[in-house]
C-alpha cells in the first residue's frame, strides 16, 4: 500500500497549530484530502524571499520522511501554494532556500472551554 500525505493535514491532535478538524466522506476523500492540503499550507508555510527563507509548520519536519525529504517537501508546497511572488521564488531558488521551522503550540484549539 502507498501511504497518502496528505493524511497529516486530516488527522490531528486538536492542538491550536494542528490542522483544521474536518469531516470527511468518503465518496470525496481525494478533494477533501487536497482541500485539506492546500488550506494548511497556504497557512503554515511562509517564503521570505528577500532572507532566502521558508517558514513551515513543525509538522513538516516530524513528518519529513513521509513528504518525501526535502525535496519532497519543496514539491509539496510548490503544488498546494497559492500561486505568488514568495512560491515563484520558491521555484526558482529551492536548492538554495532556508527552511526553518516554527515553534509549535500545542495548547488546545479552543478559544473557551465548555461551562
Amino acid at each position: 500500500p502507498v501511504f497518502d500525505a496528505r493524511v497529516h493535514f486530516a488527522l490531528n491532535c486538536a492542538s491550536r497549530l494542528c490542522p483544521a478538524i474536518g469531516v470527511y466522506d468518503a465518496s470525496a476523500m481525494d478533494e477533501q484530502l487536497e482541500l485539506a492540503a492546500r488550506h494548511f499550507i497556504a497557512s503554515e508555510v511562509a517564503i521570505d524571499p528577500a532572507r532566502g527563507q521558508v517558514r513551515a509548520s513543525k509538522i513538516f519536519s516530524w513528518y519529513q520522511a513521509d513528504f518525501g525529504g526535502r525535496a519532497g517537501l519543496i514539491s509539496l508546497w510548490l503544488r498546494y501554494l497559492p500561486e505568488s511572488d514568495g512560491r515563484r521564488w520558491l521555484a526558482a531558488h529551492a536548492a538554495n532556500a532556508r527552511i526553518t521551522f516554527a515553534p509549535y503550540d500545542w495548547s488546545l484549539n479552543a478559544k473557551d472551554p465548555p461551562s
